[in-house]
């Protein structure tokens, strides 16, 4: 049989020598060259017996570390902990009652005004008397008002119907009715259009539908508030408190406008559109600043924007991380389209946006 590797000496030459170390080796020296009789070499198969061998998941490395076992060690005693500490604090005798504590129970939807009414603050206040007056359907005027004190009337004619109200005590926030005259002679204010409805009232009452409808728009909301209370809103006060409502219901997005509907509204007092379509569409905020302010320069613009379109409407002033440059609600009316020509298909619809 002959064996699968055979040794074999050779002469080395002490020209093949690369080192010259090596020349003084002399030409007596022999090199061990291994010869390889691949023929005879034989697979050994003891995997194949084993089986396939496949590489382990993450999760797997994971359980047989013991690391798995570890965590749900810990999951376990800290539920275990927060169990011990909410029986031990339920143990703990809690009186919330204050003797002599004032509480305020204030019903929004129709609050009552009388002498002695509290209110916990101003703001409360002023909300609470103009939801009294759209009830009873009077518009009501403002003679005076501060953060001490408030003084109100009707404004139908020689109505002699009046309110006084002021801070309780000095340096406390609530407010007690003082005075109130609670008699009317003037005709009904339902569904005249009164400057009684404003936008924090409307702000007021709009969470709770912005809650349960994210997307509702200005129309709906003044139809909507209008019906329910039986009253004339215009829809620039609707506006005005819807975009506050916004901002409370989600303080933290980015509150961008329809560049479109903007300039459908700018077109109707100003001129220079030629100088704010190039400013909108600049990425850089030097551009912007280069073509706006030719339009900022014509009368009334600037206070106009601020006042009616304070929100993003120009490119340079988007979040990047948004990942969405479009300076027109084109994608939503287009969604709202095909909703609307009836071969929408929700199954085939697609999230744009992540709230």
């Amino acid at each position: 049989m002959v064996s699968p590797v055979e040794r074999v000496d050779l002469p080395v030459r002490s020209s093949d020598l690369s080192d010259p170390q090596d020349f003084l080796l002399g030409d007596e020296q022999r090199m061990e060259v291994l010869e390889i009789d691949w023929g005879a070499i034989q697979i050994d198969d003891r995997w194949e017996e084993e089986g396939e061998q496949e590489t382990a998941s993450e999760s797997v490395m994971y359980d047989r570390l013991g690391l798995l076992a570890e965590d749900e060690r810990e999951t376990t005693e800290r539920q275990e902990t927060v169990r011990q500490s909410d029986e031990f604090n339920d143990e703990l005798p809690c009186t919330d009652c204050i003797p002599q504590e004032r509480v305020f129970e204030c019903n929004r939807s129709n609050p009552v005004m009388k002498i002695g009414s509290l209110y916990k603050d101003m703001k409360e206040f002023r909300l609470a008397i103009r939801q009294y007056a759209i009830n009873n359907e009077f518009e009501l005027g403002i003679e005076s008002s501060s953060p001490f004190r408030y003084r109100a009337y009707c404004k139908g004619g020689d109505c002699p119907w009046r309110i006084n109200a002021r801070l309780q005590n000095v340096g406390s926030p609530t407010v007690v009715v003082t005075v109130i005259v609670d008699k009317h002679t003037c005709t009904s204010s339902g569904r005249r259009k009164t400057t009684t409805p404003t936008s924090s009232w409307v702000a007021s009452l709009a969470m709770p539908f912005l809650t349960k409808k994210p997307h509702m728009g200005a129309k709906e909301l003044q139809n909507t508030l209008q019906e329910q209370h039986n009253c004339t809103i215009s829809y620039d006060t609707v506006w005005k408190g819807l975009t506050s409502a916004v901002n409370d219901v989600f303080p933290n997005a980015e509150k961008r406008e329809c560049f479109r509907h903007l300039m459908q509204n700018y077109v109707k007092h100003f001129t220079g559109s030629e100088h704010m379509y190039p400013a909108a569409r600049a990425y850089r905020n030097t551009i912007f600043e280069h073509h706006f302010s030719k339009a900022r320069d014509i009368l009334g613009v600037k206070q106009w924007i601020d006042e009616w379109h304070p929100l993003l409407w120009y490119r340079c002033g988007f979040n990047t991380a948004i990942k969405c440059d479009y300076i027109t609600n084109n994608i939503a009316e287009k969604e709202k389209d095909r909703r609307q020509i009836g071969w929408y298909n929700p199954s085939h619809s697609h999230q744009f946006v992540e709230g």
